[in-house]
């Protein structure tokens, strides 16, 4: 028997929803029962998120079950076709219809002489793989509908900003701000925290992709390989981190970024880095949560802030193996030896003191603050130095 103690790592599917929730007039349909449909609505509102796509799903009843009619899902999809008149319909099988061996390539194969959106299915069940790997096929999947032969404009992509990172949307708005004050640079798709179907048809006219996530580097290299558009990985935290994201960006780009309107706030950045290092009370930092932000989070608070820094084992973690973990009791022995700063999700920061704590993951919890600002580039280095040195 496998047991798995508090939340369980995400199945593929559901990495696979939470990502494609983002395209807001995308039509989704699920060939399952209600329960599983109703299961992700709900766990986005959870994450204090709604779902922008449109999601359906077939019901399921013993005359699917156990004699494979399949009549009810060319009924919704001709419904939906005429009633909506979508340009892309996603048809995905549910863990049951992928149970029973339901032929979703066979059935949509019959039906599309009769729809005129374009019809993508998805099949397996998503349940063979975690959720990271659902998020790098939907990301993939959105890219295939880019359109060829469009003029480059001065615009970028940010590729990786998915809902089962929490405050994935204000990460995103902050990475907008800086592009546009350092490189007069427009958002062209935000793929896929909010965006649409005509942006993911233009993505092929972005002059640079800015990856967030390891899950969104095959999407990269093939935009790279299609339409030559280079790309920077990577996440911008803390003062030297932020510089050299910039620096990243401009040598893909050739441009120079313009950093006239950050003297002020660099010189006070300086300073604070200065006073958190010479004296702040809190000389430990534990973080835990999804690969990528605890990642770049760890190597500014140790390169730039000279604190220790330990991590906590989460259900987001996709590759455990690239970390060090603190058991319980080390983690509690910590916290009552040392001023500890934790970054973690909602159930692991709960009873912690406003001053010394951080939501940087999934779930929310009654209580916690709900609003809070990017924690990348510059004033995301600010707001981190403040609960350091206050």
């Amino acid at each position: 028997m496998y047991l798995t103690n508090d939340y369980p790592v995400p199945s593929e599917r559901m990495g696979l929803l939470w990502a494609l929730s983002g395209v807001s007039d995308l039509v989704i349909v699920e060939f399952g029962p209600e329960g599983t449909t109703r299961y992700l609505l709900e766990s986005l509102k959870e994450f204090g998120h709604e779902a922008q796509a449109n999601f359906y799903t077939t019901t399921m009843n013993e005359d699917v079950v156990v004699f494979g009619n399949y009549q009810r899902l060319n009924q919704v999809l001709i419904e939906i076709d005429q009633r909506h008149q979508p340009e892309v319909i996603i048809v995905l099988d549910s863990s049951v219809a992928a149970v029973i061996g339901a032929d979703l390539d066979g059935i949509c194969h019959e039906i599309k002489p009769h729809i005129k959106a374009k019809l993508i299915t998805i099949n397996g069940g998503g349940l063979r793989n975690d959720w990271t790997k659902g998020i790098e096929t939907a990301l993939r999947l959105l890219g295939e509908l880019a359109h060829p032969n469009l003029p480059k404009l001065r615009q970028f992509n940010l590729l990786g900003c998915c809902a089962d990172e929490a405050n994935h949307l204000a990460e995103s708005d902050g990475i907008e701000a800086m592009m546009t004050t350092h490189f007069g640079m427009a958002l062209n798709c935000n793929l896929s925290g909010k965006t649409s179907v005509a942006s993911c048809q233009k993505l092929g006219q972005a002059a640079v992709n800015l990856v967030l996530r390891q899950e969104a580097l095959a999407l990269a290299d093939d935009l790279k390989q299609r339409f030559e558009i280079p790309y920077v990985v990577g996440r911008p935290y803390g003062l030297a981190g932020t510089r050299t994201w910039l620096e990243k960006i401009e040598r893909a780009t050739g441009l120079t970024a313009d950093y006239s309107a950050d003297h002020l706030e660099l010189t006070a950045l300086k300073i604070a880095i200065d006073q958190a290092i010479k004296q702040s009370p809190i000389r430990a930092v534990v973080l835990s949560g999804n690969d990528d932000p605890v990642r770049g989070l760890a190597d500014f608070f140790r390169t730039e802030l000279k604190l220790e820094v330990y991590f906590l084992k989460s259900s987001w973690s996709a590759r455990p193996d690239q970390f060090t973990f603190l058991e319980p009791l080390a983690y509690q022995e910590l916290c009552q030896r040392r001023e500890v700063l934790v970054l973690a999700d909602g159930l692991q920061i709960r009873n912690l003191p406003d001053t010394k704590r951080i939501q940087i993951a999934h779930p929310n919890l009654a209580g916690l603050t709900t609003e809070q600002p990017s924690l990348m580039g510059f004033h995301g280095a600010a707001y981190l130095l403040n609960k350091l040195n206050n």
